[in-house]
C-alpha cells in the first residue's frame, strides 16, 4: 500500500507501475474530477486494472450525485462517500491532530 499525494505526478513518473489497485479520493469539484479522470487514464495506461472511487467532503445529495455520475461515465466503481466534517477542517487549520 502506498499513500500518494493528490495529482498525477507519481503516475507520470511511473512510481505506481507495480500497483495492482488504486483508490482515488475525489471531491465534488470540477478540478478534482478532472484530476481523477487524468489519474484514471494514466493508471489504465500503466495496466492498473482495479481503480475505485471514494467521494470526499460530501455536503449534500447533489455532491453524491456528481461523484456517482462521474464514476459511471468513467466506468469506475464507487467504494463509498465521506461526508464533509467542519471539525476536521478546524483541526487541520489549528495544526492539531485528529488523534488528540
Amino acid at each position: 500500500m502506498a499513500d500518494m499525494e493528490a495529482g498525477t505526478e507519481h503516475l507520470a513518473r511511473g512510481t505506481a507501475k507495480h500497483v495492482d489497485g488504486m483508490l482515488v479520493v475525489v471531491e465534488p469539484s470540477g478540478k478534482a474530477l478532472e484530476t481523477a479522470r487524468r489519474i484514471r487514464n494514466l493508471a489504465v495506461q500503466l495496466g492498473i486494472e482495479r481503480i475505485l472511487i471514494v467521494g470526499n467532503k460530501i455536503m449534500n445529495e447533489k455532491d453524491e450525485v456528481i461523484i456517482q455520475a462521474f464514476a459511471m461515465k468513467n466506468q469506475l466503481p464507487v467504494l463509498g462517500m465521506i461526508p464533509y466534517d467542519l471539525s476536521v477542517r478546524d483541526v487541520d487549520l489549528s495544526g492539531d491532530s485528529l488523534a488528540s
